[in-house]
């Protein structure tokens, strides 16, 4: 199995995260470390997904909610539903 997406991912911890910060204890790096990783998930944008986050890029690809488009083409009677709302 190819790991260059971890090896890439911890070169970019390290860069953005590890190497800029003078760590004052374990406890420190954990806190730092879990913000750095929810900016990187939520927040920093990836040129190798044309712009987006990975957060963007996974739920938009596992949106399977009742409100997607794909489930009000499958259930007419929810359709006119919603259109009877309008």
């Amino acid at each position: 199995m190819d790991n260059v997406f971890v090896e890439r991912l911890w070169r970019t911890v390290k860069y953005e995260e590890i190497y800029l910060r003078d760590y004052a204890d374990g406890r420190e790096v954990h806190a730092r470390l879990d913000s750095y990783f929810h900016f990187y998930d939520a927040e920093r944008r990836h040129a190798a997904l044309d712009r987006q986050t990975p957060a963007t890029v996974y739920f938009a690809s596992h949106d399977t909610g009742p409100d997607t488009k794909e489930t009000q083409e499958k259930d007419p009677a929810k359709e006119r539903r919603i259109t009877n709302h309008q």
